[in-house]
């Protein structure tokens, strides 16, 4: 959990950076430390996970879009409209026969 940065809480006066490390006391200090420490960390964490949707969106990025899909789609119902009239017309006996290919 990020912790919010309220240095001058901790410490009893931050308007001077020299007297900082003056005005706090070993527990403060410790404190910001393990903030520190806890900020670290899920910057770490964080880096990772942006890395990773990065990978993502890449992998995204190079697929079909919508636009491109939705006409991939239509045209392959079209030509599934002509297999099918193509097919109902063998299945009604419309084909005409062909001879044999090789001659007895």
């Amino acid at each position: 959990m990020i912790q919010s940065f309220l240095l001058p809480s901790i410490c009893s006066d931050l308007t001077h950076l020299q007297n900082a490390a003056e005005a706090c006391t070993t527990e403060q200090l410790a404190a910001l430390d393990e903030t520190i420490l806890d900020l670290r960390t899920q910057t770490t964490t964080l880096v990772a996970a942006a890395k990773n949707l990065r990978g993502s969106l890449s992998s995204l990025n190079s697929t079909l879009s919508t636009a491109d899909l939705v006409a991939n789609v239509t045209t392959l119902e079209t030509e599934k409209e002509q297999i099918e009239s193509r097919l109902d017309g063998l299945k009604k006996g419309k084909a005409k026969k062909v001879g044999s290919l090789y001659p007895k």
